[in-house]
C-alpha cells in the first residue's frame, strides 16, 4: 500500500529526530522493511552508528560503505581494525 504524504512527512521528521527503523514502523503502523525501503527512495542516507562509521563514510555513498562494513565483517575485523589494516597496507606499499 502506497505511503501518504503526511506519513512521508512524519517519517522524514521521525528520521531527522534519531527514531530508530523498528520504532518508526511501530510509531506509523509499518514493517521495518517498508520503513527501510521508502527511506532509500526518499533518498535519505543510512544512519551512521558510531563516531568512526561517520568518520569512514565521509565520502562514501551508501552502496559502498555497506562494501566496506561486510568486507570487514568477513575478514572477522571491526570497523576500526579494518581501516588501520588498509591504511597500514597503503603505507607499506612502495
Amino acid at each position: 500500500m502506497a505511503w501518504t504524504e503526511p506519513e512521508k512527512a512524519r517519517f522524514r521528521a521521525l528520521w531527522a529526530a534519531g527514531e530508530t527503523v523498528s520504532a518508526i514502523a511501530r510509531k506509523l503502523g509499518k514493517s521495518p522493511s517498508s520503513v527501510k525501503y521508502h527511506r532509500k527512495a526518499l533518498g535519505l542516507r543510512e544512519r551512521d552508528r558510531t563516531p568512526l562509521e561517520r568518520t569512514v563514510r565521509v565520502g562514501m555513498d551508501d552502496d559502498t560503505y555497506r562494501l566496506f562494513r561486510s568486507k570487514a565483517r568477513r575478514a572477522g575485523q571491526t570497523l576500526a581494525g579494518r581501516l588501520r589494516a588498509l591504511v597500514l597496507s597503503d603505507l607499506n606499499e612502495p
